[in-house]
């Protein structure tokens, strides 16, 4: 496996979650001024309720990078095309049967969730909403096999130009329309990033052919066996949000629903950066399950020593800094975002160390436990979501989706251990110690400073502040770790392959 080309790839990977990053911050910032909290939690409502539409995927396009990796390893280049063409025509044909039995349903259901104010609106957005998330399990595909050619450097330019081109539409059409043209934005975004991974994909593989148009039967069946654990997790991912949200909205109400869709943007983009070395590696594992197994454990160590020493500091100042984020990015201090920031937070960076287990897993085939632990993070989230909300609101229901993330994420990582005979001492490495404390130290002395101290300073001074307060706690512990040579090393690489 060359390691030049592995780095690379990591690097593009986390530039794009950046560059998607400072995207996304801009763009929620503008919805806030532009259309208010309440009506950015009616797009998340609808997004989130449409994303039913990945019934239809079948786990076909997240089989994409698995089998594209398996055959590129096996140098059997045709399959790869059939790989790509077979799940490509699949996914056009049943999801579009989906979308077509789904819409009415959804339709008809949405009177269940929205007051009478914002239902009107709820349903001019659904079908576009339906179409967006259509044509993005279509470029979803691209961009898999795309990392299962090992170009993840390809699939970050696609996804970066998409990025920018939403941003640059939203900006033009939401004064105009407003939500709707958000949803017209990210349609635009779909139908180009889909064209895009196409002309990428048929320069890497020089088989396939101008328009997808072959369709085999074994090829569909084996991805299908893999595809369909797949795609028990994806329906267990496509309940958790919509659940939270949907419990949100009526316990806590549509602003509450807005806060939380933009405390858990962030920790979810923060999360994207952190995995995009350690994901990068499922097509890696996917290669070397045919032709060197023993090499896995040991990249299942690595991933985690690294993903750790970057984790801790990240959340815990993401946490230390809440609340001037909420100054910064809403406008005011809003206690319910730097809350529900804070407890994602704290369900992350526990949650996270389930994730090196878990694409390892995707990378040999075995999800048993993969199934198990979304499964249980579904159900437990929907009940503890229903009896906190009950008795706390808003607030409770959140609680109830970290508890889920937890308890998910421990299904995943100790059945790992005990089945590859990996040592549980692995998740607590010495050489993290310091570095914990670094992180905790720095987390309560920023609070401390923020509510104590802070009297009544300008945003910019706060954010000066408080982020000099968490580099000074935090650094030293960072800088002194044995991770910070490889993370150096693997920057160095990636950008001098």
């Amino acid at each position: 496996m060359n390691k030049s080309i592995v780095a690379k790839n990591a690097v593009v990977a986390v530039v794009q979650i950046i560059i998607t990053t400072g995207v996304m911050l801009v763009l929620y910032r503008y919805l806030i001024m532009s259309v208010g909290i309440e009506r950015l939690g009616v797009w998340s409502i609808v997004m989130a309720a449409g994303s039913a539409l990945r019934l239809g995927d079948l786990g076909l396009s997240g089989s994409a990078s698995k089998f594209v990796a398996k055959y590129q390893a096996l140098k059997q280049f045709n399959e790869v095309s059939s790989v790509i063409q077979t799940t490509t025509l699949s996914l056009l044909v049943i999801i579009g049967l989906f979308l077509a039995i789904l819409y009415p349903l959804l339709n008809s259901g949405l009177g269940l969730v929205f007051p009478m104010t914002a239902i009107e609106e709820a349903r001019i957005l659904l079908p576009f909403s339906l179409v967006y998330l259509w044509l993005m399990s279509i470029s979803a595909t691209f961009q898999a096999a795309l990392d299962g050619c090992l170009r993840t450097d390809l699939r970050g330019m696609v996804v970066i130009g998409g990025s920018v081109l939403l941003l640059g539409v939203a900006l033009l059409l939401v004064p105009r329309y407003g939500l709707l043209g958000l949803v017209y934005a990210q349609i635009g975004q779909a139908f180009i990033t889909a064209i895009a991974g196409w002309l990428l994909l048929r320069t890497t593989v020089k088989q396939l052919p101008s328009v997808p148009h072959q369709w085999r039967y074994g090829c569909f069946k084996e991805m299908l066996g893999y595809g369909a654990n797949l795609q028990v997790i994806n329906i267990c991912v496509m309940l958790f949000e919509p659940v939270t949200k949907i419990l949100l909205g009526k316990f806590g109400g549509l602003s509450v629903a807005g806060y939380y869709e933009m405390a858990q943007r962030i920790v979810a983009q923060i999360r994207a950066v952190l995995l995009a070395a350690n994901q990068i590696l499922v097509p890696v594992v996917a290669q070397l399950h045919e032709t060197d197994a023993r090499k896995i454990q040991d990249i299942y160590c690595a991933g985690y020593r690294l993903l750790l020493y970057l984790s801790l500091p990240a959340f815990t100042g993401i946490m230390a800094l809440s609340p001037v984020i909420s100054e910064f990015w809403i406008g005011e201090y809003k206690k319910s975002f730097v809350l529900y920031l804070m407890i994602l937070c704290g369900a992350a960076v526990i949650h996270i160390i389930s994730v090196p287990a878990y694409f390892m897993n995707l990378g040999t085939g075995y999800l048993k436990y993969n199934v198990a632990g979304h499964f249980l993070m579904t159900v437990s989230n929907a009940m503890l979501a229903v009896i906190f909300g009950l008795q706390w609101g808003g607030d409770g229901v959140i609680i109830a989706s970290a508890i889920a993330m937890i308890i998910g994420g421990f299904t995943i990582v100790i059945p790992y251990h005990i089945k590859n005979r990996v040592s549980f001492g692995v998740l607590l490495p010495h050489e993290s110690l310091y570095l914990f404390c670094g992180c905790i130290m720095g987390l309560g002395l920023g609070l401390w400073f923020y509510y104590f101290i802070n009297p009544e300073l300008s945003v910019w001074l706060d954010i000066a502040i408080m982020t000099l307060i968490a580099v000074v706690m935090i650094g030293p512990a960072v800088w002194i770790h044995p991770q910070r040579k490889i993370v150096f090393t693997l920057i160095k690489r990636g950008i001098t392959s």
